[in-house]
């Protein structure tokens, strides 16, 4: 009697270790696994993550970790600093670590939990600004980093909380292929002002190659004459704002770098409704330029937000002073795919302005109601306010004042 007991006991504590170990899914098995766990550590799992990019990394990597409930540690011995966002989201930060292109990368880490609650599972992770997990198809709006915010543990993890897994008991995952678009690099220097003298006065910004404001290149590469795409470097202002929420990102506004610090923007891309609140900074980066919002490029540049300036009389309500200036982190490096536009000097007078052609520029719907991945332009001419009006006059009115004026064509 005793031994069918005994059999039918670790029978039972088999089945149930079995039931547990099948419900650790990975979200995405080519690129995290879950390391089998040590029966004598009952509140922690670990886990091992494949890094690998299509571009050099040279200012370090930075591992995003999301998870689907709090925890109470995560412990690598690769992050230098492991740095806490939230409850259920981490970072391993390993500055000055540079990563060679398409050169896996092994990352093995534990996170520690509560034991008589559910075990966290991992959600997903990015890799310096890049979602790369879950592996579902890429789209438009994916690119976005978290910026950690709280210091959770700058010390390596003690003796017994350190990884001690050897990579060669457990086979290499397949590396990930990505998609990669490598954006060619102009050597000419020649300079053009986009506009007209008398409406975009040149600006010069010393120790960056006498890069102006207001110019690009001579001749972009891949410019698409009487065509709706742009090219990189055409319009080396425009800027794509992001917005993520865990493992998932949004492209949610574009904007206009007007110095090297600063970016103009609308105030309601940065505002919450109805209250007008601004939104958190550690929730928002900018990339500067980016053509392409499905793939990165080594000409891209990314900068977190660290302020966030309301016009005082904004109101959501019609939109009036829908005006917001970001302040980044860092300057953003001048070059053919990076200038601020020139700050307009000339009359305020709309009259002056009306049936001249001023280029729209964003990564707005195409002729298919979707996003565009590519930036594309418009060309368009003002018109005069009463025009604008008598063609919807049920909408016009609420939204035309002194301080913006009506572009279009009567088509559109």
């Amino acid at each position: 009697m005793t031994k069918p007991q005994y059999l039918v006991t670790i029978l039972t504590l088999l089945i149930a270790l079995a039931t547990t170990q099948s419900q650790f899914v990975s979200p995405c098995p080519r690129l995290f696994r879950y390391l089998p766990r040590n029966p004598n550590e009952q509140d922690r799992w670990y886990g091992e993550v494949l890094v690998q990019s299509d571009v050099e990394l040279v200012d370090g990597v930075f591992i995003v970790l999301v998870f689907d409930k709090p925890s109470i540690q995560l412990g690598s011995s690769f992050g230098q600093q492991i740095l806490r966002k939230s409850e259920t989201e981490y970072t391993l930060r390993n500055l000055g670590y540079k990563l060679a292109a398409n050169t896996p990368l092994l990352v093995k880490f534990y996170i520690r939990y509560n034991q008589y609650d559910d075990a966290p599972r991992l959600t997903g992770f990015r890799v310096n600004a890049r979602p790369v997990c879950p592996e579902r198809g890429i789209s438009n709006d994916q690119f976005v980093t978290s910026k950690p915010a709280l210091v959770y543990n700058n010390n390596p993890p003690a003796q017994d909380e350190e990884l001690n897994y050897d990579l060669r008991d457990h086979p290499d995952p397949s590396p990930y292929n990505n998609h990669h678009e490598t954006k060619p690099t102009n050597q000419n220097r020649n300079q053009e002002n986009k506009g007209g003298a008398d409406s975009q006065p040149e600006g010069h910004f010393r120790g960056e190659e006498n890069v102006q404001c207001g110019t690009v290149p001579a001749k972009p590469v891949g410019l698409i004459v009487n065509g709706q795409e742009s090219a990189p470097g055409e319009w080396p202002w425009h800027v794509a704002l992001m917005k993520f929420e865990g493992a998932a990102s949004n492209y949610i506004c574009g904007g206009t770098l007007i110095t090297k610090r600063h970016v103009l923007t609308a105030a309601h891309c940065v505002t919450g409704r109805p209250s007008n609140s601004k939104l958190n900074t550690e929730s928002l980066t900018v990339f500067l330029g980016k053509n392409n919002l499905r793939y990165t490029a080594t000409t891209d540049q990314q900068r977190d937000v660290s302020e966030i300036y309301v016009h005082p009389d904004f109101s959501q309500t019609g939109l009036k002073n829908d005006v917001a200036v970001l302040k980044l982190s860092s300057p953003a490096t001048l070059n053919d795919y990076v200038r601020p536009v020139c700050l307009w000097s000339g009359s305020t007078n709309q009259n002056e302005v009306v049936n001249r052609k001023g280029s729209v520029v964003g990564w707005g719907y195409d002729e298919h109601k979707r996003i565009s991945t590519t930036l594309r332009k418009v060309d368009i001419p003002v018109i005069e306010r009463s025009e604008c009006i008598y063609s919807n006059p049920k909408f016009f009115p609420s939204v035309l004042w002194e301080k913006n004026f009506c572009a279009g064509y009567h088509d559109l």
